[in-house]
């Protein structure tokens, strides 16, 4: 006799580039990820990774150890993209999935737990198009507490102590896409991911239009996921990859600000953009203080590529507002 699942179908897509050979404590981050996600409670999980191309072992370890779990090999254009053709994958191939379950591959699940509460309070609520969950770093201290999105998006809580002050379940104005747990139908209404974000801004501005339709974003302060924030991007060798990953930053903050607020928030964002071109914040995994701020290498080009991204994001702006389409796909080659 089969079994019966009692909970609602989720699918997770799984983003990964080399996660095995980008490590935390001597392990693949990709094994660390996979093997405590696996081990969730929930009865009813389905996994797709998404791997644009990776030059290590990622894929052939996946379908060795994990031969459940579907792989996609797509092109390296973009976050958004691939996330929207991994979710094109999963309505076709699992067209009864009630959640999307949007996971990047350096977490580590810790309790087994941690899905199933999520879950929970997304079907007490028809309304809750999005929920989020605490990501904590390895240290213990809050990494993200649910967003507050303004001219820029502060994570909660970042780099303070977990007291447990954000052990808590409430309406948010957004999550991060680290962990996003998203109702299909939801999706449905809102579209996909906005594909002229090519690096960051793309989680925010989903929630922003997931409310803007109308749905509520939840955050779940008890269930907890440990974050190795940036540790993808952050082993990247090469200089130039490196730059390119600023300057699209850069790009995307800026067309951000330009699709989301008003004047005098796009001029704010304008000198905000500037700025970081200078400075940096350092200390991920600890508050953030005066006394952690430091001048970036290469100024001027820098300084010179954060001035090119404000009429380069403007343009990605006017193309939304020419081809403006319920599904977002529509993006800029």
């Amino acid at each position: 006799m089969s079994k019966v699942n009692k909970n609602p179908l989720v699918t997770a897509i799984v983003l990964n580039w080399n996660g095995m050979s980008i490590k935390y404590e001597g392990k693949p981050i990709l094994e660390l990820c996979l093997s405590t996600l696996t081990k969730t409670d929930y009865d009813n999980l389905k996994v797709v990774m998404i791997d644009p191309n990776s030059s290590d072992n990622s894929v052939s370890h996946v379908k060795k150890k994990y031969p459940k779990i579907d792989i996609i090999n797509e092109k390296d254009i973009s976050l958004s993209y691939e996330t929207n053709m991994a979710i094109k994958y999963i309505s076709r191939k699992y067209p009864k999935t009630k959640y999307i379950l949007w996971l990047n591959n350096d977490l580590i699940f810790q309790k087994k737990d941690w899905l199933s509460k999520m879950v929970a309070t997304a079907e007490a609520n028809n309304q809750v198009g999005i929920v989020g969950c605490k990501l904590i770093y390895p240290n213990g201290n809050i990494q993200h507490g649910g967003m507050n999105i303004g001219v820029t998006a502060a994570n909660r809580g970042r780099g303070s102590r977990d007291t447990g002050i954000y052990d808590k379940v409430e309406e948010v104005q957004g999550v991060t896409g680290a962990v996003m747990l998203i109702r299909k139908t939801a999706m449905d209404k809102v579209g996909l991911f906005d594909e002229r974000f090519c690096f960051g801004c793309e989680d925010v501005d989903y929630c922003i239009r997931m409310r803007k339709a109308g749905y509520k974003i939840v955050y779940f302060g008890m269930s907890h996921v440990v974050h190795l924030e940036g540790f993808t991007t952050s082993q990247v060798a090469s200089k130039s990859k490196k730059f390119t990953n600023f300057y699209n930053a850069q790009i995307n903050y800026i067309y951000y600000a330009l699709k989301h607020h008003g004047p005098i928030g796009r001029a704010q964002a304008i000198g905000i953009e500037l700025l970081s071109s200078a400075i940096s914040i350092e200390g991920m995994n600890r508050k953030r203080s005066i006394t952690s701020i430091r001048l970036k290498d290469n100024l001027p080009k820098r300084i010179k590529a954060s001035v090119n991204a404000i009429p380069t994001g403007y343009k990605l702006y006017k193309h939304y507002k020419k081809h403006m389409s319920t599904n977002y796909n529509d993006r800029m080659d």
